[in-house]
Protein backbone atom coordinates (compact mmCIF):
# COMPACT_ATOMS: atom_id res chain seq x y z
CA UNK A 1 0.00 0.00 0.00
CA UNK A 2 2.80 2.38 0.84
CA UNK A 3 4.33 1.86 -2.59
CA UNK A 4 1.05 2.94 -4.20
CA UNK A 5 0.86 6.00 -1.94
CA UNK A 6 4.45 6.94 -2.79
CA UNK A 7 3.67 6.58 -6.49
CA UNK A 8 0.79 9.05 -6.02
CA UNK A 9 3.17 11.50 -4.41
CA UNK A 10 5.59 11.18 -7.32
CA UNK A 11 3.11 12.07 -10.08
CA UNK A 12 3.63 15.27 -12.05
CA UNK A 13 0.46 16.80 -10.59
CA UNK A 14 1.59 16.14 -7.00
CA UNK A 15 5.01 17.56 -7.74
CA UNK A 16 3.42 20.67 -9.25
CA UNK A 17 1.19 21.16 -6.20
CA UNK A 18 4.08 20.80 -3.77
CA UNK A 19 6.86 22.29 -5.86
CA UNK A 20 5.42 25.39 -7.46
CA UNK A 21 4.72 28.66 -5.70
CA UNK A 22 1.14 28.80 -7.00
CA UNK A 23 0.14 25.12 -7.10
CA UNK A 24 -0.83 24.51 -3.48
CA UNK A 25 -2.58 27.87 -2.96
CA UNK A 26 -4.62 27.42 -6.15
CA UNK A 27 -5.80 23.93 -5.24
CA UNK A 28 -6.46 24.92 -1.62
CA UNK A 29 -8.44 27.98 -2.78
CA UNK A 30 -10.68 25.79 -4.93
CA UNK A 31 -11.06 23.38 -2.00
CA UNK A 32 -12.04 26.24 0.32
CA UNK A 33 -14.55 27.71 -2.15
CA UNK A 34 -16.14 24.30 -2.72
CA UNK A 35 -16.32 23.73 1.02
CA UNK A 36 -17.92 27.12 1.61
CA UNK A 37 -20.53 26.43 -1.06
CA UNK A 38 -21.25 22.92 0.19
CA UNK A 39 -21.32 23.55 3.93
CA UNK A 40 -22.92 26.98 3.72
CA UNK A 41 -25.91 25.83 1.68
CA UNK A 42 -26.34 22.59 3.65
CA UNK A 43 -26.32 24.61 6.86
CA UNK A 44 -29.14 26.82 5.57
CA UNK A 45 -31.12 23.71 4.54
CA UNK A 46 -30.45 22.05 7.91
CA UNK A 47 -31.68 25.13 9.76
CA UNK A 48 -34.89 25.05 7.69
CA UNK A 49 -35.40 21.34 8.47
CA UNK A 50 -34.85 22.02 12.18
CA UNK A 51 -37.63 24.61 12.17
CA UNK A 52 -35.95 27.94 11.64
CA UNK A 53 -37.70 30.06 9.02
CA UNK A 54 -41.08 28.37 9.64
CA UNK A 55 -43.00 30.65 7.25
CA UNK A 56 -40.64 29.94 4.36
CA UNK A 57 -41.71 27.04 2.12
CA UNK A 58 -39.28 24.26 1.19
CA UNK A 59 -39.54 24.99 -2.56
CA UNK A 60 -36.82 27.69 -2.73
CA UNK A 61 -34.40 25.40 -0.90
CA UNK A 62 -34.64 22.81 -3.69
CA UNK A 63 -32.77 25.25 -5.92
CA UNK A 64 -29.74 25.01 -3.60
CA UNK A 65 -29.08 21.31 -4.19
CA UNK A 66 -27.40 21.59 -7.63
CA UNK A 67 -24.97 24.11 -6.11
CA UNK A 68 -24.39 21.76 -3.17
CA UNK A 69 -23.45 18.97 -5.59
CA UNK A 70 -21.18 21.31 -7.56
CA UNK A 71 -19.48 22.28 -4.30
CA UNK A 72 -19.06 18.61 -3.48
CA UNK A 73 -17.59 17.90 -6.93
CA UNK A 74 -15.07 20.75 -6.55
CA UNK A 75 -14.15 19.44 -3.10
CA UNK A 76 -13.81 15.89 -4.36
CA UNK A 77 -11.44 16.82 -7.18
CA UNK A 78 -9.38 19.30 -5.16
CA UNK A 79 -9.34 16.94 -2.17
CA UNK A 80 -7.97 14.11 -4.29
CA UNK A 81 -5.26 16.42 -5.62
CA UNK A 82 -4.37 17.57 -2.09
CA UNK A 83 -4.32 13.95 -0.90
CA UNK A 84 -2.05 12.94 -3.77
CA UNK A 85 0.43 15.64 -2.80
CA UNK A 86 0.94 14.16 0.68
CA UNK A 87 -0.59 10.69 0.40
CA UNK A 88 1.59 8.73 2.84
CA UNK A 89 1.22 11.21 5.70
CA UNK A 90 -2.52 11.67 5.13
CA UNK A 91 -3.28 7.96 4.79
CA UNK A 92 -1.72 7.18 8.17
CA UNK A 93 -3.24 10.16 9.95
CA UNK A 94 -6.23 9.43 12.22
CA UNK A 95 -7.49 13.01 11.75
CA UNK A 96 -7.70 12.37 8.02
CA UNK A 97 -9.93 9.35 8.64
CA UNK A 98 -12.13 11.31 11.04
CA UNK A 99 -12.51 13.86 8.26
CA UNK A 100 -13.45 11.12 5.77
CA UNK A 101 -16.10 9.71 8.14
CA UNK A 102 -17.47 13.22 8.68
CA UNK A 103 -17.69 13.71 4.92
CA UNK A 104 -19.53 10.40 4.55
CA UNK A 105 -22.04 11.39 7.25
CA UNK A 106 -22.56 14.81 5.67
CA UNK A 107 -22.99 13.25 2.25
CA UNK A 108 -25.55 10.84 3.68
CA UNK A 109 -27.40 13.79 5.23
CA UNK A 110 -27.39 15.67 1.91
CA UNK A 111 -28.71 12.67 -0.02
CA UNK A 112 -31.39 11.96 2.59
CA UNK A 113 -32.59 15.57 2.68
CA UNK A 114 -32.66 15.87 -1.11
CA UNK A 115 -34.62 12.62 -1.48
CA UNK A 116 -37.12 13.26 1.32
CA UNK A 117 -37.51 16.80 2.60
CA UNK A 118 -36.71 18.62 -0.64
CA UNK A 119 -38.42 16.13 -2.96
CA UNK A 120 -41.72 17.65 -4.10
CA UNK A 121 -43.31 14.20 -4.47
CA UNK A 122 -42.48 13.18 -0.89
CA UNK A 123 -42.85 16.39 1.15
CA UNK A 124 -45.24 18.93 -0.29
CA UNK A 125 -44.42 22.51 0.66
CA UNK A 126 -47.00 24.95 1.96
CA UNK A 127 -49.39 26.28 -0.62
CA UNK A 128 -50.17 29.81 0.50
CA UNK A 129 -51.69 29.88 3.99
CA UNK A 130 -52.59 26.17 3.92
CA UNK A 131 -50.27 23.31 4.78
CA UNK A 132 -49.81 19.77 3.67
CA UNK A 133 -50.28 18.44 7.20
CA UNK A 134 -48.70 15.04 6.51
CA UNK A 135 -45.38 16.57 5.48
CA UNK A 136 -45.41 19.20 8.24
CA UNK A 137 -46.29 16.64 10.92
CA UNK A 138 -43.57 14.32 9.66
CA UNK A 139 -40.94 17.06 9.97
CA UNK A 140 -42.30 18.37 13.27
CA UNK A 141 -42.34 14.83 14.62
CA UNK A 142 -38.71 14.36 13.57
CA UNK A 143 -37.72 17.64 15.22
CA UNK A 144 -39.70 16.73 18.33
CA UNK A 145 -38.04 13.32 18.65
CA UNK A 146 -34.63 14.90 18.19
CA UNK A 147 -35.34 17.48 20.88
CA UNK A 148 -36.65 14.85 23.31
CA UNK A 149 -33.56 12.72 22.81
CA UNK A 150 -31.19 15.65 23.22
CA UNK A 151 -32.93 17.32 26.17
CA UNK A 152 -34.06 14.27 28.15
CA UNK A 153 -30.90 12.33 27.44
CA UNK A 154 -32.86 9.19 26.54
CA UNK A 155 -30.56 8.63 23.62
CA UNK A 156 -27.37 7.65 25.39
CA UNK A 157 -25.29 8.47 22.34
CA UNK A 158 -23.07 11.52 22.03
CA UNK A 159 -26.05 13.82 22.65
CA UNK A 160 -26.13 13.12 26.40
CA UNK A 161 -22.87 15.00 26.85
CA UNK A 162 -24.09 18.23 25.23
CA UNK A 163 -23.64 21.22 27.49
CA UNK A 164 -26.82 22.33 29.24
CA UNK A 165 -27.00 25.61 27.29
CA UNK A 166 -26.89 23.77 23.95
CA UNK A 167 -29.69 21.44 25.05
CA UNK A 168 -31.89 24.40 26.02
CA UNK A 169 -31.17 26.15 22.70
CA UNK A 170 -32.09 23.02 20.77
CA UNK A 171 -35.26 22.61 22.82
CA UNK A 172 -36.25 26.23 22.22
CA UNK A 173 -35.57 25.94 18.49
CA UNK A 174 -37.68 22.82 18.11
CA UNK A 175 -40.76 23.81 20.12
CA UNK A 176 -43.92 23.33 18.14
CA UNK A 177 -46.01 26.34 17.34
CA UNK A 178 -49.79 26.04 17.30
CA UNK A 179 -51.17 25.56 13.77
Amino acid sequence: MEAFLRSLEETALSQWVLGSIRGYPIVLSFHSLGLALLVGLLTVIALKVLGFMPNQPFAPFRKFMPYVWWGFAVNLVSGIVLFMADAVKDFYSWTFWIKMVSIAVGLGFAVHVSKTVLNPRVAQPRQGPQRDHRAVLRHEDLRGRLAVRLVDGRDRGPAHCLPRVCRHLIAAATRRTPA
